[in-house]
C-alpha cells in the first residue's frame, strides 16, 4: 500500500516537471527577451526616457489590479476542479462571466485613466510629456487584462503551451521587434508606449483564437451554468493579494517618480528587472503547480500533496540560491556589463532587491495552499498589512535615501510577506515548506560563491572586470558537486531527474553512474 502511494505521488511530481519543463522554457526565453528590452530601451533611449516609459507602465499595472478582481486565480482553481467533475456546463459559465466582467471594468478604468491622465502627469509627476503617453498605455487595459483571463484559463485546462505561445514569446517578440523599430525610427518615448500597446492588442487576438480554436469553445451548444457568487467569493478577496504584489513591484517605482526624477527611476528600473530574474524558477513551477495540488487536495491525499509541496520547493531552492548569491556578489559588474556605466548607481540596490526577491520564491507554495484551501480572507488580510508596511516604508525611505532607500523598502516588505505567509500556512494547515536538505545547502552556497569570489579578486589583475562571468561556471559547478555531496538525492528527486532526461532526451549512462553514488537509501 505505502509502495502504491509513494507511485501516485511521484506521478504527480512527473505531471510538475513536464508542465514545468514547458514552461520554463517559455520563462528562460521570455524572461531573455524582456530583458534585452529593456537594455535597448535603457542604452539607446537613456535613464530619463527609460524612466517615463518605467512609469507609465507602473501606472496601468495598478489599473490592471482592479480590473482583474481577482480572476484569473479562480479561473485556474475552478476549470481543473470541474474537469475533474466533468461539469462543462459550468466551466463554460466561468469563462463567459469572467471575460464579461473583466472587459466592463478594464473598459471603465481605462477610460477614466484616458481622461484623467494630464491631472496625473501635471500633479504627481510634474512631467506634461507624460500625458500624452500615459493615454496611449491606457488603451492596453483592456486588452491585456482580457489576455490574463485566457492565459490562467491554458493553465486551468493544463494547456501550457499556449500560455507560453501567448504571454511568453508572442507577446514579448511583438514588443521587442516594434520597440526597436520605433526606436530607429526615432520616435521617442511616446513611440515605445505605442508598440507596447499595439503588441498588447495584437497579442489578445491570438489567445482567443487559442482558446476558441484549441482548447475549449465558448460558441459550442453547451448552455453554461454559471456560478457568479461563489466565483468572485473566492476571487475578490484574492485581488488584495495582486494588489500587494503591484505594490512591492511598482510603488516604490511610482514614488521615485514623485520624490526625485524620472531619471532615477530609469536607473532603479535596472535593478528590479535584473532581480526578478530570481522569479523564473519559481514562475515555472507554480503555474502548474496549483491545478495539480487542487486536485490532490479535491482528493484529500494529503501524503501525496505533502510530497509534492516539499520537493517543487526544495528544487526552486537549489536553483535560485545561486543566483541570489551572483547578484549580491557582483552586482556592480552586472550592471555596468548589460547597461552601461551610467547605470552603476544600481549596483546596490540590485543587491538588496534580490534579497527581497528570493523571500518572495520561499512564499509561493505556502500562498497555494492557503489558496487551494479556500483560506483566501488571510491572503486578504496579510496583503492589507504588507501593503500599508511598504507604502509607510517607501514614503519614509525615499526622500532620504533615493533609489536605495526603494530597495531597502521593497525588501522589508517582502519579508514581512514571506514570514506572515509562511507562518500561518505552516502553523494552521499543517505542511511546512521546508525540509533539512534546504538548510544544508545555505552554507554550502555561501562557501562556494566565497571561494570563487576570492579567486576572482586574486585574478583581477590579469583578467578585465568584464570577463567577471567566466567565474559563474566554476562556482556552479562546485555548488552542484557540494550539494551531491552532503545532501544527496532521493527517490522524489530521481522521479523529477528521469523526468528531465525523458523530456530533454539527454540521456548518459557515466552520468547516470555518478548520480546512483549519491542517492540516498
Amino acid at each position: 500500500m505505502e509502495r502504491e502511494k509513494d507511485i501516485e505521488g511521484i506521478t504527480s511530481l512527473k505531471k510538475v516537471v513536464k508542465g514545468a519543463g514547458i514552461l520554463l522554457s517559455g520563462l528562460v526565453l521570455s524572461k531573455f527577451i524582456t530583458y534585452f528590452t529593456r537594455i535597448f530601451i535603457a542604452r539607446y533611449f537613456g535613464p530619463e526616457e527609460y524612466g517615463l516609459f518605467s512609469l507609465g507602465l507602473a501606472v496601468i499595472s495598478f489599473a490592471g489590479v482592479f480590473t482583474l478582481l481577482g480572476l484569473p486565480s479562480g479561473v485556474t482553481r475552478y476549470i481543473p476542479y470541474f474537469r475533474s467533475q466533468k461539469e462543462e456546463a459550468k466551466i463554460k459559465g466561468v469563462l463567459i462571466f469572467s471575460l464579461e466582467i473583466v472587459a466592463l471594468t478594464s473598459f471603465i478604468l481605462g477610460g477614466i485613466l484616458f481622461l484623467l491622465s494630464p491631472q496625473i502627469a501635471e500633479l504627481v509627476f510634474h512631467n506634461q510629456e507624460f500625458k500624452t503617453l500615459l493615454r496611449v498605455f491606457a488603451i492596453s487595459i483592456p486588452f491585456a487584462s482580457l489576455t490574463s483571463i485566457l492565459s490562467s484559463s491554458y493553465v486551468g485546462f493544463k494547456e501550457i503551451k499556449y500560455r507560453v505561445y501567448t504571454d511568453r514569446i508572442i507577446l514579448n517578440l511583438l514588443k521587442l521587434g516594434l520597440i526597436i523599430l520605433v526606436g530607429v525610427l526615432g520616435y521617442g518615448v511616446l513611440g515605445l508606449a505605442f508598440a507596447y500597446t499595439l503588441a498588447t492588442v495584437l497579442t489578445f487576438f491570438v489567445a482567443f483564437y487559442y482558446l476558441e480554436k484549441k482548447i475549449f469553445s465558448l460558441r459550442s451548444s453547451i448552455y453554461p451554468e454559471y456560478i457568479k457568487r461563489e466565483l468572485l467569493s473566492f476571487s475578490v478577496p484574492l485581488m488584495a493579494g495582486s494588489f500587494v504584489k503591484t505594490v512591492m513591484t511598482r510603488i516604490d517605482i511610482i514614488m521615485i517618480g514623485y520624490f526625485i526624477t524620472a531619471a532615477d527611476v530609469g536607473i532603479y528600473n535596472v535593478a528590479v528587472p535584473t532581480a526578478q530574474l530570481l522569479t523564473i524558477f519559481t514562475g515555472s513551477m507554480s503555474a502548474l503547480f496549483l491545478p495539480i495540488l487542487t486536485e490532490l487536495y479535491a482528493k484529500e491525499k494529503k501524503r501525496d500533496l505533502t510530497m509534492v509541496y516539499k520537493t517543487v520547493v526544495k528544487w526552486t531552492f537549489y536553483l535560485n540560491y545561486p543566483l541570489l548569491l551572483i547578484m549580491i556578489f557582483f552586482s556592480n559588474q552586472i550592471i555596468i556589463l548589460l547597461f552601461g556605466a551610467e547605470y552603476a548607481s544600481g549596483a546596490l540596490p540590485l543587491s538588496i532587491l534580490s534579497i527581497g526577491l528570493f523571500m518572495g520564491t520561499l512564499s509561493f507554495a505556502p500562498t497555494t495552499i492557503i489558496i487551494i484551501a479556500k483560506k483566501t480572507r488571510i491572503i486578504f488580510s496579510i496583503s492589507l498589512v504588507v501593503t500599508v508596511a511598504n507604502v509607510l516604508l517607501n514614503l519614509s525611505l525615499i526622500p532620504r535615501f533615493g533609489i536605495n532607500g526603494a530597495a531597502v523598502a521593497t525588501t522589508i516588505t517582502y519579508i514581512i510577506s514571506a514570514v506572515l505567509i509562511i507562518g500561518y500556512s505552516w502553523r494552521n494547515i499543517g505542511i511546512s515548506p521546508f525540509s533539512k536538505d534546504i538548510f544544508k545547502s545555505i552554507p554550502i552556497g555561501f562557501f562556494s560563491i566565497t571561494v570563487v569570489y576570492h579567486i576572482k579578486n586574486f585574478s583581477s589583475s590579469l583578467l578585465s572586470e568584464d570577463l567577471f562571468f567566466l567565474f559563474l561556471i566554476p562556482f556552479a559547478s562546485l555548488y552542484l558537486i557540494l550539494i551531491l555531496l552532503f545532501n544527496g538525492l532521493n527517490k522524489e528527486d530521481v522521479a523529477i531527474l528521469k523526468s528531465i532526461e525523458k523530456r530533454t532526451g539527454l540521456e548518459n549512462q557515466k552520468i547516470r553512474s555518478i548520480i546512483k553514488r549519491f542517492i540516498k537509501d
